[in-house]
C-alpha cells in the first residue's frame, strides 16, 4: 500500500505541536492547583464551618492530583525521542520542560512544608486515642508528618538528580555523535584527495602525450617537404 509522506509528515508535525500544547497547558494547569493547594491548607489553619477531616480530604485529593499531572509531565519529556525533529532540538526542549517540571517540583514541596509548619505551630492535629495526652500526640504526629516528607522530599530529589544526569549523559552523548559524523566525513575526504590526485595526473599525462604526438606529426610534416624540395 502506497503511503503519502507529505501527509505522514504533516501529521507528526501538527501531533507534535499539539502534544507540546497539551504539555504547556498540563503545566499551567499544575501551577493553579499548587496555589490552590496553598489556598486549601490555610484555610486549614482557621477556624471552619467544615470538618477538619472534610477539608484534608480536599487538600489529599488535590495533592494527588498535582502528582498525577507532574507524572504526566514527566512521561511527556520522556517521549520528546519520538519527535521526527533534530537531536538539538530534542535536547533543547528536554532541558526546557526539566527545568519547568523541576520549578514546580520545588513549588509543591515549599507548599507543603509550609503547611506542615504552620500545622505544627498551631497543634491542629487532632489525637488517636483519649488516654494519650493532646501534647505528646500532636508531637508524635509532627514527627510521622516530617519523616514522610522528608522522606519523600530525599526521593523527589534523587529523582530530579537522576533526570539531570541522564540529560547530561544525552548531551555527551549527542557531542560524540557529532565529532563521529565530522570524522567520517573528514575520512571521506581525505579518501578522495588521491583519486583526485591521480585524476589530475592523468589529464596532465595525456596533455603531454598529445602535445608531444604533435611534435612528431609536425616534425614527420617538415621532413617529408624537405625530402620533397632536394
Amino acid at each position: 500500500m502506497l503511503i503519502n509522506k507529505s501527509n505522514f509528515f504533516s501529521y507528526t508535525q501538527s501531533h507534535k505541536f499539539i502534544q507540546l500544547s497539551s504539555l504547556r497547558s498540563c503545566i499551567a494547569t499544575v501551577n493553579v492547583q499548587i496555589k490552590d493547594l496553598h489556598l486549601h491548607q490555610e484555610r486549614q489553619c482557621l477556624p471552619s464551618f467544615l470538618s477538619k477531616s472534610e477539608r484534608m480530604k480536599e487538600i489529599s485529593s488535590l495533592k494527588n492530583k498535582i502528582s498525577e499531572n507532574l507524572s504526566l509531565i514527566e512521561k511527556t519529556v520522556h517521549s520528546f525521542e519520538m519527535f521526527p525533529v533534530s537531536k538539538e532540538m530534542k535536547q533543547n526542549l528536554k532541558e526546557y520542560f526539566t527545568f519547568e517540571l523541576q520549578g514546580l517540583l520545588y513549588k509543591f514541596r515549599e507548599t507543603q512544608q509550609s503547611f506542615l509548619n504552620k500545622m505544627s505551630n498551631n497543634e491542629i492535629f487532632q489525637s488517636f486515642e483519649e488516654d494519650v495526652p493532646a501534647q505528646t500526640q500532636v508531637s508524635s504526629m509532627h514527627e510521622t508528618k516530617s519523616t514522610i516528607f522528608q522522606v519523600t522530599t530525599m526521593l523527589m530529589e534523587l529523582k530530579m538528580a537522576v533526570t539531570a544526569q541522564t540529560f547530561k549523559i544525552d548531551r555527551i552523548e549527542f557531542y560524540l555523535t557529532n565529532v563521529n559524523e565530522n570524522m567520517k566525513k573528514t575520512n571521506k575526504e581525505l579518501l578522495q584527495l588521491p583519486r583526485k590526485g591521480v585524476y589530475f595526473k592523468n589529464r596532465i599525462i595525456y596533455f603531454l602525450l598529445f602535445i608531444v604526438i604533435v611534435l612528431m606529426i609536425l616534425s614527420l610534416i617538415k621532413v617529408s617537404k624537405y625530402r620533397k624540395s632536394i
